[in-house]
């Protein structure tokens, strides 16, 4: 079985590809790392990564970075057989290999749910709802947004989920629900991007598919426990901005990014 496990990124987070790539190699034994980009001429930090299996593939996108991620989803990923997705905001704890053990069946995916509903990934005010009734209505005829969703920062999929049907789907249900998709609006507005991201349209295409990552083997990091393998902080608790990292999971995971991060 080939394995890779998939970083996307653009030249913004460029500074910390190379922490992620140190970081899945010292931890993740069995795979190949693929860099997606939305960059034409993305450069490899160093020669010393063209020697660790480091893919580069780049697509067209001038939407919110965010949208680069439906690509992990493109027929190039058929290539391998099994696939770990990872945001950049993650911290792979110790030896992560036997994930891809998990996956058995075709068409599956493991994830992290959260206690939130698909509905909330949404984030839509009572007002926002009654300007754009149309699309709402057509979102609650088509999926049952009441059902717990999962969060899309770490995802373990076979790639048998790859097909055009669930490209179309993906690329329809983002157009369909852009003007409802207000997903992370406040953060966006910090970073000056448009409202909405990746998550609630990677929700609605794939629920069905989805298992719970057992052991909590990868979490967001405020559920840490001793059998969690890799962490997810969101962006704005990620342990480069938070101070309240080097509490809860221990100083030296603090040491160890900045070691590899330069």
């Amino acid at each position: 079985m080939k394995n890779a496990t998939i970083l996307v990124t653009d030249l913004n987070h460029l500074k910390y590809i190379k922490y992620n790539i140190n970081n899945i190699r010292q931890n993740i034994k069995n795979t190949d790392i693929v860099i997606l980009t939305n960059e034409k001429d993305f450069p490899l930090i160093n020669e010393e990564l063209k020697e660790k299996n480091v893919f580069i593939y780049s697509v067209e996108n001038k939407n919110s970075p965010y949208y680069l991620k439906y690509h992990i989803f493109d027929k190039y990923f058929k290539k391998w057989d099994n696939l770990l997705y990872l945001d950049c905001d993650t911290m792979i704890l110790e030896n992560a290999s036997k994930l891809f053990d998990l996956l058995n069946n075709e068409n599956e995916m493991f994830v992290d749910f959260e206690e939130h509903k698909i509905f909330d990934f949404f984030n839509l005010s009572n007002e926002e709802i009654e300007q754009n009734q149309d699309q709402f209505k057509s979102l609650l005829n088509e999926k049952n947004i009441n059902k717990i969703g999962f969060n899309s920062g770490i995802l373990l999929y076979k790639s048998s989920l790859i097909s055009e049907e669930n490209a179309d789907k993906l690329k329809s249900y983002h157009l369909k629900y852009a003007d409802i998709n207000k997903h992370g609006k406040e953060q966006n507005i910090l970073w000056n991007l448009k409202p909405g991201t990746d998550q609630p349209i990677i929700n609605l295409v794939f629920l069905e598919k989805c298992k719970k990552v057992p052991n909590n083997y990868f979490s967001y990091w405020g559920r840490y426990n001793s059998n969690s393998l890799i962490l997810h902080f969101c962006r704005w608790h990620a342990p480069w901005f938070n101070e309240e990292f080097n509490e809860k999971i221990n100083k030296r995971y603090v040491d160890y990014f900045n070691e590899n991060k330069n």
